[in-house]
């Protein structure tokens, strides 16, 4: 049974990849908690579930202000997936297991968010036009699996009004992401290698912010995974990712990030195991202030038993910016699970991160439809400290019924502020703005159920 964790997605940390990291974590983790399903045929299962939760917000806008709400939301879902070769050994003995020719999954997910409260005209634009209504797509395939070479990609769509990287991007964006691989395993999977194209969309429904932010990025990457030893393996990775702003007056500046990575993971006792990787990234940008330097991620996993599990790390990257060329992060991240007789799930996820913004052109940041810094933040640099919490708790009542509780919270540290515009002539052009401060701190709790099929 696969587990759901109804939270909404924060956009904008970069493990997470500061990039979207892109919808409710529920939606990205349900695979795992779904129940039995429908058979469509001989291969194919069908998967359907609602989750229903209310709770509260302590800072809707994300800004020093701490609007509060309360927050109301709903969510279908259906899945359409392969059957697996033990799904079908099990329930049904006349299919012959062989291996497929091809797997796939799609999945498809409609949220309704709504927030109430004696504050609502200062969060309406949550809750007017087509704003409450989100939608996180995704489909992943595989052609000719566990062969010599095989041809992998997918393809997912998240509209959603979650801020990307800070408070002031709260805005509604659709974010368009297909890729495709070629997965090589000569030698009987000793060795793997994969050359990957991703491309990344990101456009905002407001035609201020989408004129300065509009963007789509061409990321081109060459993996491979060689086991050394039975549980250790040394993995490296080469990834070009070419971002290109096509807003009429693009806020950023096009980059040509490139990264490389060398490393190994694997186990060190049998429920210890580690990833161990280093690298140099250097970041090309059409006005100064390029980056180049080491880049690394450091973890240590502890395996409980088989649904029990721990793992800490550290990482250091720089990562391109809405408000900067880029920023260096440098911190530490943590995820535990654990489940209780096979019903109860306690789950906790937390980063924290020291953001450095490079700013070494003219401008801090360009004052169309977005912002510019202020004298209020008496700073020619910005560095912000992100953290964020995540916790979890659900029990799974029977196989298609779940109840959960949950608790998320976000503080992002800084000094630096934005001259935000308020006001515009006819021609588009900014006449009016405002002093928003990027410092904020907002705790979202929930509770709800989930019927899954």
């Amino acid at each position: 049974m696969r587990f759901f964790i109804p939270l909404i997605l924060l956009i904008g940390s970069a493990v997470f990849v500061s990039n979207a990291a892109h919808a409710q974590l529920w939606l990205k983790d349900r695979e795992e908690g779904e129940g039995p399903g429908f058979k469509l045929g001989k291969s194919l299962v069908l998967h359907t579930g609602l989750g229903v939760e209310f709770g509260a917000d302590s800072n809707v806008n994300y800004t020093k202000d701490n609007v509060p709400a309360g927050r109301f939301r709903l969510t279908p879902y259906v899945d359409v997936a392969s059957r697996s070769a033990q799904r079908m050994e099990s329930n049904d003995v006349s299919v012959q297991q062989v291996m497929p020719t091809a797997i796939f999954r799609f999945g498809l997910a409609a949220f309704y968010d709504r927030y109430f409260g004696s504050h609502e005209q200062e969060f309406r634009k949550y809750n007017t036009k087509t704003n409450p209504f989100g939608v996180n797509s995704h489909l992943s395939f595989t052609v000719l699996p566990e062969r010599k070479v095989s041809l992998f990609g997918g393809f997912s769509y998240l509209k959603t009004l979650e801020p990307y990287e800070t408070n002031s991007d709260a805005q509604n964006k659709h974010n368009v992401v297909p890729y495709l691989g070629i997965r090589i395993m000569p030698g009987g999977g000793t060795l793997t290698i994969e050359p990957k194209y991703r491309l990344d969309l990101l456009v905002f429904d407001d035609p201020i912010v989408g004129r300065d932010s509009n963007r789509i990025a061409h990321e081109v990457s060459l993996s491979t995974n060689w086991k050394i030893f039975p549980k250790t393996a040394l993995i490296s990775n080469v990834m070009f990712r070419p971002t290109v702003y096509f807003g009429d007056y693009a806020a950023n500046v096009d980059s040509y990030p490139l990264r490389s990575w060398i490393g190994a993971q694997g186990l060190i006792f049998e429920n210890l195991g580690f990833r161990a990787l280093v690298g140099y990234g250097v970041g090309f940008y059409e006005k100064a202030s390029s980056f180049e330097g080491l880049i690394g991620d450091l973890a240590v996993m502890f395996h409980m038993s088989r649904v029990s599990h721990m793992t800490v790390g550290m990482k250091r990257d720089f990562v391109d910016s809405f408000y900067a060329n880029y920023y260096i992060m440098n911190g530490g991240y943590m995820s535990m699970e654990r489940m209780f007789v096979g019903r109860f799930l306690l789950k906790a996820e937390g980063n924290l991160f020291k953001r450095n913004y490079a700013f070494d052109y003219g401008y801090k940041v360009t004052e169309y439809g977005g912002s510019k810094t202020t004298t209020e933040a008496n700073t020619t640099d910005r560095v912000d400290v992100w953290l964020t919490l995540n916790f979890l708790a659900e029990l799974r009542a029977t196989s298609w019924l779940s109840f959960h509780m949950s608790l998320k919270i976000w503080k992002d540290i800084s000094d630096f502020a934005y001259d935000k515009t308020t006001e515009y002539d006819d021609n588009s052009e900014p006449v009016l703005f405002e002093t928003e401060y990027a410092e904020f701190t907002k705790a979202e709790f929930l509770v709800g159920a989930r019927g899954h099929f």
